[in-house]
């Protein structure tokens, strides 16, 4: 079996930051890479044109859920914004510079997770036929109302995503279902965050797969 990569240290990040935007970078790597024998190897790439902030991304990364991603929050007390670009196996971690907004200050708190805003329309009161069809075939009379509400969530979510395909999977034994939803364009960490937050009755775990693309949701009734 083959050893695990080496922790990236401080002081192999490339580029010019300063020493402690430096640590962060590299406590966001060795947080998400992948340190599975199997490839691909996760990759480190740095953006640094910015006064105020700069931003890194890791792509093949490690298989995040949420337990991962709130570790990583509270790990990286300057982050701004965290993206996962499912299209690219990646994820863009963007953070404060340790000379512009040290970590805690209202500045860095007041614009974690603001999203670019989608156009004006009107609230979606109902799922499409199509996909309210594979919820009733799919799973229980009495678990499609709750199964319906939980996709009814994501489609209604201010995120950038634009369509997906849906497969429902069904565990008889343990009375629990698997959502999972393809072809997921980038989101925010804090999709994954509050749909098990909102959800957190039902919704056990739902992760990222990042070699189909897929946003996997783990429902039990």
């Amino acid at each position: 079996m083959a050893a695990a990569p080496a922790p990236l240290s401080a002081s192999a990040v490339p580029g010019s930051l300063s020493a402690e935007d430096r640590a962060v970078v590299a406590d966001g790597f060795n947080a998400l890479r992948n340190v599975e024998a199997a490839p691909p190897a996760s990759g480190l790439r740095i953006v640094d044109l910015l006064d105020s902030r700069f931003m890194f991304t890791v792509s093949h990364p490690r298989s995040l859920n949420a337990a991962a991603l709130r570790a990583l929050a509270l790990k990286l007390k300057s982050v701004r914004n965290i993206t996962l670009d499912l299209p690219r196996a990646a994820v863009r971690v963007e953070c404060w510079r340790a000379a512009h907004a040290p970590p805690g200050t209202p500045a860095a708190a007041q614009t974690r997770g603001r999203k670019r805003k989608r156009g004006a329309a009107a609230p979606l009161l109902a799922l499409p036929e199509d996909l309210d069809a594979l919820l009733t075939a799919a799973a229980r009379p009495d678990d499609v109302r709750a199964l319906r509400e939980i996709v009814l969530w994501v489609l209604r979510r201010d995120e950038e995503f634009c369509v997906f395909d849906l497969q429902v999977r069904r565990d008889e034994a343990q009375n629990a279902y698997t959502l999972v939803m393809g072809e997921f364009d980038a989101v925010s960490d804090t999709f994954l965050l509050d749909l098990c937050d909102q959800w957190r009755t039902l919704v056990r775990d739902a992760h990222v797969d990042w070699a189909t693309q897929s946003v996997v949701v783990h429902v039990r009734m």
